[in-house]
């Protein structure tokens, strides 16, 4: 293959062809694959959409993603009604490559009937879900309208405002995360929002309660968080729970099954769905590194909560200790549903385990 890419560097596209041929026959997928990109585009040969789709099928037979891609996009772009049946084909057999470009293809084909593909909304988006392009896909807004117009209907509900309740209730963070996205990306100003709550919007009553209570406008942000727990909306009841709490401190409070002196968590402050930890690292005479690991994540009263922040490094970052220097540090954790229940901390190079149980909290603890 030396000399074919010597050719097609230096645009030598005749010589470079009559290289790849008996490559190419001989079943060579990196030669079947620039064969078939030299017969499509007609470079160094004749033009040939079949010698094309010959070469591209050669390669992608071998499992090349990349010819895969290639005869794909052309059976797509030429509208050829085989395009999805070849799609599935090679993805029932390499399904990973559904979460490229294939995986683009076949959802295309299902969403919008392409290349005369029966419809299949529930199979497409499915797809589509799992593709590594669906992120970013989301960022467009015409494609976001689409999804969750589908992701409302299939749920059953009336609205996105309606569809954003109920994951709220079920506890699904990751879907309202994204729907959260979307709809502050639809109305992107406090007037849009503030117009949709006055038309009855639940979802809209609460995220301008929200918006009064970070700027400190309990009064405001209470106004309409009751607006929207009147409308049936457990968040906006359990904003109004955020307005009224009051924080819980708990002081000297022990670590359960970690027994070495040198940790200790001087204070806890609950903030509803908010913990700070409030923690000291007392050296005992040795130089020593601390730092704290990126999924660090707790459990108290049932309740799961990730850290979001502290004023310690996050590895591979480390904080040098000398010999009796005493730290003081603060983990900021968020309730989350996710099953994990390890503090992780890191010194001296070794990863140190414990179950965290905390102790001597008050019966209630405050935490909702």
């Amino acid at each position: 293959m030396s000399w074919v890419n010597y050719y097609m560097e230096q645009g030598d596209y005749l010589n470079a062809a009559k290289e790849l041929r008996p490559l190419a026959d001989g079943g060579n997928a990196e030669a079947q694959l620039m064969a078939a990109k030299l017969f499509f585009e007609g470079k160094g040969v004749i033009q040939s959409d079949a010698q094309g789709v010959n070469y591209a099928t050669m390669a992608a037979d071998q499992g090349n993603v990349e010819g895969i891609e290639l005869l794909l996009n052309h059976l797509f772009k030429k509208e050829n009604p085989d395009t999805y049946a070849t799609a599935k084909k090679y993805a029932d057999k390499y399904p990973d490559i559904k979460k490229g470009v294939v995986g683009v293809i076949m959802t295309k084909c299902l969403l919008e009937g392409a290349c005369k593909t029966q419809v299949d909304e529930d199979l497409g988006w499915k797809i589509m879900e799992g593709n590594d392009s669906f992120q970013e896909s989301l960022d467009d807004l015409e494609f976001a309208d689409k999804y969750w117009s589908y992701k409302v209907k299939s749920n059953n509900k009336a609205s996105a405002d309606e569809l954003a309740e109920y994951y709220y209730q079920a506890d699904q963070r990751e879907e309202l995360g994204r729907l959260q996205s979307y709809l502050l990306k639809k109305y992107s100003t406090t007037s849009a929002v503030e117009e949709r709550a006055n038309n009855g919007s639940a979802w809209a009553m609460n995220q301008l309660a929200l918006y009064y209570y970070g700027r400190n406008d309990k009064g405001s942000a209470m106004e309409w968080a009751r607006k929207a727990a009147d409308t049936g909306s457990k968040r906006g009841n359990d904003i109004i729970d955020k307005i009224n709490y009051i924080p819980v401190a708990c002081k000297n409070i022990k670590v359960g099954s970690q027994n070495n002196s040198r940790y200790s968590i001087e204070s806890i402050v609950l903030e509803y769905d908010r913990m700070t930890l409030n923690c000291v690292f007392r050296n005992d005479g040795f130089i020593a590194w601390i730092a704290i690991a990126p999924d660090m994540s707790l459990r108290y009263n049932g309740k799961m909560y990730k850290m979001i922040s502290t004023t310690l490094p996050v590895l591979p970052e480390r904080k040098t200790v000398s010999f009796s220097d005493v730290v003081q540090y603060s983990i900021i954790f968020e309730r989350i549903p996710i099953n994990a229940s390890r503090f992780d901390v890191m010194e001296q190079g070794v990863v140190t385990y414990s179950n965290v149980q905390i102790l001597d909290f008050p019966e209630n603890g405050g935490v909702k």
